[in-house]
């Protein structure tokens, strides 16, 4: 039997050589019933392992294979990175299917972070990645929605009232899904983007800047796309970093891209981030560790303002980014709309931030009651951390330019 990190290898370095992904399920089958039936069921099933046993003709059959997949589980116990190459490669395929479907209609794309992060900084291998993020422009932005529900995906807000699609991160993208078992493809997700979070500056400055000259070829899946350049890249994991509270893989990415680049490099990141309005983003990021400061000093990038919400709304506590979208909106109606569809959101969005599935089948009016009293207990602590964050110091506002 073939080890299974030699698979999470082989798995991995199919991938960084854009490798097809019917071509590997094949080659995997010269390996054993457990490691094969591991590493080719995860592509179908990218976030977990599920299965579906109640299609059978055989009575009690369901309960059987049941058992027998569970044992076989157990005794097999994968190698971690065995699933997370599967999960990489199925992401792949995806990235390569919907890419080539947005290429056939004309709707121009750029690929966001996976891969092209993956192959330039982690070389040997180690970066996996579940869902493909992909830029488009705003002005074809509906089409390309369109073209993934043709291809199967659905909306996770696609039953939210419009104004609730206006608030928060749903302003620049929206995620779709395709659930296992689906008769169009393989299960996935994907990030449709306009524009990227905690960015200032318009939908069509960023696509211009970008396509402009911060964009080439990668092959991905068996298809060549578009991937953002090493100066884009860098910017963007700096600053999605900063998005997630230097969370989950965010902070290794940051640890790794530092000296990745010359410090000359880095000044045409800059340049870049400038042109974008996030230098503040990005000295930010820089500066969350002691390497990265050194370069973000050196370049003499900016310092955050605290008070500006897009550096502190990971740490700060429930309710308080609320608070502050509310008292930030620009007139008394888009005030009077935040409070109704903050306090009486859609099922729909109720559903989604409480992450109940079977919402329909409790007592609505018990979760709306659940909402307000969340509401209550956290609105004071909210309120005061905003304030405490309005009324900066002169001072520190001018030594953070």
């Amino acid at each position: 039997m073939v080890p299974q990190c030699a698979l999470c290898n082989l798995l991995q370095a199919f991938g960084r050589l854009g490798g097809d992904y019917k071509s590997i399920s094949t080659g995997l089958s010269i390996f054993a019933r457990r490691d094969r039936a591991l590493a080719c069921a995860a592509p179908e099933l990218p976030m977990h392992m599920e299965y579906d046993f109640s299609q059978t003709d055989d009575p009690g059959g369901g309960e059987r294979m049941a058992e027998a997949v569970g044992t076989a589980e157990r005794e097999a116990a994968p190698h971690p990175g065995l699933r997370k190459a599967a999960q990489a490669l199925n992401c792949d395929r995806i990235t390569a299917e919907v890419v080539t479907a947005m290429d056939a209609a004309g709707i121009p794309n750029v690929v966001l972070k996976g891969p092209s992060i993956a192959r330039w900084l982690y070389p040997s291998g180690g970066r996996t990645y579940g869902d493909t993020d992909l830029l488009v422009p705003a002005s074809e932005f509906g089409r390309a929605e369109t073209l993934l529900r043709s291809l199967g995906f659905v909306g996770t807000v696609e039953d939210f009232h419009p104004f609730e699609k206006g608030m928060g991160s749903l302003r620049v993208e929206r995620d779709f899904v395709r659930p296992p078992r689906h008769p169009l493809g393989p299960a996935g997700a994907v990030d449709l983007h306009h524009n990227l979070p905690r960015f200032c500056c318009s939908d069509e400055v960023l696509w211009d800047a970008l396509v402009a000259g911060h964009v080439e070829s990668m092959t991905v899946g068996g298809a060549v796309v578009r991937v953002l350049s090493r100066t884009a890249v860098a910017l963007h994991v700096v600053t999605h970093a900063v998005q997630h509270g230097y969370s989950f893989h965010t902070e290794q990415d940051l640890e790794r891209v530092v000296p990745a680049l010359t410090p000359e490099e880095w000044r045409v990141v800059a340049e870049l981030a400038a042109r974008l309005g996030a230098d503040d983003l990005l000295g930010a990021g820089l500066r969350h560790r002691p390497p990265g400061a050194a370069v973000a000093d050196h370049l003499g990038l900016p310092h955050p303002v605290p008070s500006d919400m897009r550096f502190w709304r990971e740490s700060a506590p429930d309710g308080a980014v609320a608070f502050r979208e509310f008292w930030a909106a620009p007139s008394l109606s888009a005030k009077l709309g935040w409070i109704r569809w903050m306090l009486v959101p859609s099922p729909a969005r109720l559903r989604f931030l409480s992450s109940l599935k079977h919402l329909d089948d409790l007592p609505l009016w018990r979760s709306y009651l659940r909402r307000w009293a969340r509401i209550v207990t956290h609105l004071p602590a909210a309120v005061r951390f905003v304030a405490a964050r309005s009324q900066v110091p002169t001072e520190e506002l001018d030594a953070s330019k």
